[in-house]
């Protein structure tokens, strides 16, 4: 991407202001001239011309210079203006934004500039005199500056900024009233025709802006208007021209010969060659007070997908310009300066001493105000509450008057919220490593919103986006194009990782991410895929009776007022810590919880059912102690949680952000060591043969998807990254010596395969021979394949190695690591995670290369939890206390929230937690919780679901089990389960048992980290470390690079 000068910049914001002004005629709306609006870069002349702007210069010539430039005071004609015309300049930095490097060809496009502008001011400067006005227009009976067509619904008495319009404040462009104590209709009739005309003779008249809207209701402004502009006014600050490109003036097409016609902004991403498409955002053209109408421009297009990028990020920067943090720091500095001053004997400064306090005791204030409102998730509304008032003002003594609702809702918010984004991107554009994770929700005003963040190595997560276009659908191009804006503005390099949930568009939108950066690896979110598999299991007939029948109890107590408050006073008698559980669609293997709850809980209710306190309709005889059809659904539950929970428990662990890619390929290994173990223990009895081939059939098909699919990055892979992570696990490398991947080929599913004699040929060519066995083979050849991409696609070098000379060493040191040599000889120390483990050998020549890969990978987050939570605090915040807020006020609600949680835990050192067992969990999660000072995704399910009564039951009242859910949650078909997916899988044997030695899966080692009690494991034993040579790169001329291991 070619770097655009400030020059440059300001050369195309000139032109854009230019172009509008031309005298020109209108374009026809049907047949434009000139039509560069739907100008976007095409691959195929880009290959044919060689770069994005030679083929612009290509176009350019034909449409302006066929013949060539006639001379230098005017180098080409025009001949109409209109849309089409000025579209030209988004056209150029598009061509530039599409270079990769700095190339000769920019000088061309620069060229074509400065062309532009010579033209432009020819124009200008050789217009013809303008006609007097013989009769006024239809705007002169209108009265500037009321509001009209604002498609917000605002609240009156606004005084936050009473600012005039002047470039360096950025206000908006307002008619200014004229006050003479008269109606405007009462002065326009006592105005002879003489003066009118001597007042237009002096006045020099400038045309409006081209506005062409997409609705009926609107219509373009007549080539012989003159619409009331501040670029009209004779006197008057500078006018923001920001503010002019972002908002566009227009009218109502349907006249109302009862009120006069009425002057309106409309949004620049409104698309006027596109009928009901692109954004229908409308301003009033007055407002009342500047301050106000510059703060809905920009607090529109900050968030506005359908605003041209380069625009967007110009009304970010000046919206978080006025941020209130930014203020305080601001006034403190002036404090601070005054303060030095004071002490240099300047007693003149005192009475501005005294005044710079105030400033800052009262902007301190409203920021404390705005954290109080942000963090606590409290209605805006309190502010305007006569006890608030009376509260905040007793409390400074009458000195300090707090915001009002309006004020909190639409100026502090949405600029401090601009404001954390540009610091968050300044942040990241630092980091490397990066892992970006969406995932799609729906606020309760139905609003579609995708929310975007960015995970750092450290862990830290950073709410960067929230996209919300409800009026379009979110198909996978729709959102590709959204990420990789977001992606470019932080930099394509610093990333590493894309994860999302697997349904079908956003697969698509991580695929097409992948083709845009192709080092950047797309990875399904691990525990959606484990929900999946909980949900395959679930919907089988067998524990249907089971599953309705526990979701049949748990809504009795919680819509029965008189049994709930019976149930919790058998509760504490029976010291039973929790209550029911209710499954939700937004809750993790949901179903898992509410029978593992009802188990819990039986025997209150079976005190309360034998006594006749209560009687559960339909399922009472389940409850009724001694009866055989209370002993047979305990057993039922009892099998059916040894088969459901080690999947919840899975899910509770990896939905940490700790996570790893190795803790995946571990967890789902330990589950299906979990049903093996289940297989031979005396509870299977009570289940058919049928039904455990076909769990089994399940469980193969979900373990082929998530952890033997090489799909990752590349039809070049045939591993998964899973698999890689946990090879490169130092850890799991020394403490798990039962997980045999010397002798597993991924692509077989003959378990025969894996021999006695297979696994000793492998270890001795360990050691005796340069062959390496299949698997460790395949990751090699994944770690080749990355770096590659490395040099071929992200062009950078790996420590300013040649590539001839990285390949060389990656190969020396990935024999190295696999065999126990110097110097990754060591073990990993207690609470030190594998990415800092790596880190502390990517400074060494001889571990260098290995090491910049196996940070990426750990690095990386396999979970889009982070959307998850956001998701959860969204729902909290979009009720109707909060007057059902917008998205793009939720999204920067939330956004500030986990800012200003990360400044109160900024001082506390960063929480680090190495991959935890089961029953480890309840130990660290209060650290876990507190990391980000964020709430962890698994707090949901700690709390009792009596206030859930409202939650939507999963697979409730429906034949197939499936829950109704939304467009940003529903899942792909490709995802869904079929008999004839489960026929091609195994059903005798678990397809997992070939990557554990001897093919036994009951391992203490894998069981430990899915029992709620821990084992008894063995140690291992001490591996033989040896010394080897130093891996270094071969000397002599540059060979041919083969990027294999």
């Amino acid at each position: 991407m070619v770097a655009l000068t400030p020059e440059l910049d300001n050369q195309l914001q000139e032109l854009a202001v230019l172009l509008t002004k031309l005298p020109l005629p209108l374009a026809d709306p049907e047949q434009p001239a000139y039509n560069f609006c739907a100008w976007r870069v095409n691959e195929e002349k880009c290959e044919t011309y060689g770069s994005a702007i030679c083929v612009l210069n290509q176009e350019l010539e034909a449409t302006f210079a066929p013949t060539g430039r006639l001379n230098r005071e005017c180098p080409f004609k025009l001949t109409e203006r209109g849309s089409g015309l000025y579209a030209i300049v988004d056209a150029f930095r598009t061509a530039l934004s599409a270079e990769s490097d700095e190339r000769p060809q920019t000088e061309v496009l620069v060229k074509w500039v400065e062309d532009f502008l010579v033209v432009a001011r020819w124009y200008m400067a050789n217009a013809p005199p303008e006609e007097e006005e013989e009769s006024g227009s239809e705007y002169d009976n209108e009265e500037e500056g009321e509001l009209v067509g604002d498609s917000d619904v605002e609240e009156e008495g606004d005084d936050d900024d009473d600012e005039d319009i002047s470039e360096e404040d950025e206000e908006a462009p307002q008619p200014k009233r004229r006050r003479t104590g008269k109606s405007t209709q009462q002065t326009i009739e006592k105005t002879s025709t003489k003066q009118k005309q001597s007042r237009s003779r002096a006045r020099k008249k400038k045309e409006p802006l081209q506005n062409v809207s997409v609705w009926d209701d609107y219509e373009a402004a007549s080539e012989n208007e003159v619409a009331k502009t501040v670029q009209g006014k004779r006197k008057g600050r500078k006018p923001n021209l920001l503010l002019f490109e972002l908002a566009l003036p227009c009218r109502p097409k349907i006249k109302d010969p009862k009120k006069p016609l009425k002057k309106i902004l409309r949004c620049v991403g409104m698309k006027p060659d596109e009928h009901g498409a692109g954004c229908d955002h409308t301003y009033a053209w007055g407002g009342g007070k500047s301050g106000r109408q510059r703060n809905r421009i920009l607090k529109h297009a900050h968030v506005c997908p359908y605003v041209p990028a380069h625009l967007r990020e110009r009304a970010t920067k000046a919206l978080g310009g006025k941020a209130i943090s930014q203020q305080v720091k601001e006034d403190a500095q002036v404090v601070q300066d005054m303060a030095a001053g004071k002490k240099s004997s300047q007693t003149s400064i005192e009475p501005h001493s005294r005044a710079a306090k105030a400033k800052l005791y009262n902007s301190t204030l409203t920021l404390d105000i705005l954290k109080l409102i942000t963090v606590q998730s409290l209605p805006f509304i309190l502010c305007d509450t006569e006890e608030w008032k009376t509260f905040v003002g007793d409390a400074t003594h009458q000195q300090f008057t707090p915001p009002s609702s309006n004020q909190v809702r639409e100026t502090l918010v949405p600029s401090e919220a601009a404001h954390v984004t540009l610091k968050n991107i300044e942040k990241l554009q630092k980091i490397k490593n990066l892992t970006l994770t969406f995932d799609g929700a729906t606020s309760n005003r139905q609003d579609s919103i995708y929310t975007v963040h960015v995970m750092t190595p450290s862990r830290r997560v950073y709410l960067m986006k929230g996209h919300s276009t409800s009026a379009e659908s979110h198909t996978g191009e729709h959102l590709a194009e959204m990420l990789v804006e977001l992606i470019r503005s932080i930099g394509p390099q610093n990333f590493s990782a894309i994860t999302s949930d697997d349904t079908g568009n956003t697969r698509v939108a991580r695929k097409r991410v992948q083709e845009e950066f192709p080092w950047i690896l797309s990875l399904p979110d691990c525990c959606h895929r484990l929900h999946n598999t909980s949900k395959d299991i679930g919907k089988l007939p067998a524990f249907r009776k089971t599953i309705s029948t526990s979701k049949r109890v748990v809504a009795f107590f919680s819509k029965s007022t008189f049994a709930k408050t019976a149930f919790k006073r058998t509760q504490k008698r029976h010291k039973i810590r929790r209550g029911f559980v209710k499954s939700s669609k937004t809750r993790f293997a949901g179903i898992a919880h509410t029978v593992d709850s009802v188990k819990r809980c039986m025997p209150a209710v079976q005190e309360l059912v034998g006594g006749g306190v209560v009687t559960i309709p339909d399922v009472n005889q389940y409850f009724v102690p001694n009866l055989r059809a209370s002993g047979t659904f305990m057993a039922d539950m009892t099998v059916l949680l040894a088969i459901l929970m080690p999947i919840a428990w899975a899910i509770t662990a990896l939905e940490s952000t700790h996570a790893t890619v190795a803790d995946v390929f571990l967890f789902f290994l330990a589950i299906m060591a979990k049903f093996d173990e289940f297989l031979v223990s005396p509870a299977s009895a009570e289940l058919a043969d049928t039904v455990k081939e076909r769990i089994r059939q399940i469980l193969n098909y979900r373990w082929n998807q998530m952890i033997v699919d090489p799909g990752t990055n590349g039809p070049e892979d045939t591993v998964s990254v899973y698999v890689v992570g946990f090879m490169l696990h130092p850890g799991y490398r020394d403490n798990l010596p039962d997980v045999n991947l010397t002798a597993v080929n991924p692509l077989s599913n003959d378990d025969d395969s894996v021999t006695v004699s297979t696994r000793r040929r492998a270890a001795s060519s360990r050691t005796s021979s340069n062959e390496l066995p299949d698997l460790q083979r395949r990751v090699g050849q994944f770690l080749a394949n990355q770096l590659r991409l490395e040099y071929e696609t992200k062009k950078i070098k790996v420590d300013d190695l040649e590539d001839y000379e990285a390949i060389a060493e990656l190969q020396a040191q990935y024999r190295a690591y696999l065999r126990n040599e110097q110097p990754f000889v060591r073990r990993l120390k207690k609470d030190e995670t594998p990415y800092d483990f790596w880190r502390s050998l990517r400074p060494g020549h001889n571990s260098r290369v290995l090491a910049y890969f196996a940070m990426k990978l750990f690095a990386i987050s396999p979970n889009s939890m982070a959307d998850e939570r956001a998701g959860s605090v969204m729902t909290r915040l979009g009720t109707a206390l909060r007057h059902n807020l917008k998205a793009e006020s939720i999204v920067a609600l939330v956004q500030l929230r986990e800012e200003f949680m990360r400044q109160r835990e900024q001082d506390k050192p960063a929480v680090k937690l190495p991959t935890v067992k089961f029953h480890q969990l309840d130990s660290v999660l209060r650290r876990a919780r507190s990391a980000n000072g964020i709430e962890t995704a698994s707090s949901q399910s700690d709390t009792d679901s009596d206030s859930d009564d409202d939650a939507e039951d999963e697979w409730a009242d429906r034949e197939d089990g499936d829950t109704p859910e939304t467009s940003a949650q529903s899942g792909d078909e490709s995802d869904v389960l079929t008999d004839e997916r489960l026929l091609l899988e195994d059903g005798e044997t678990l397809t997992a048992a070939s990557w554990v030695k001897g093919g036994n899966l009951k391992v203490p080692a894998i069981l430990d980290y899915l029992s709620s009690q821990p084992l008894a494991v063995s140690a291992p034993p001490t591996a033989t470390r040896a010394r080897g040579a130093v891996a270094t790169a071969p000397s002599g001329p540059p060979p041919k690079v083969v990027w294999s291991i």
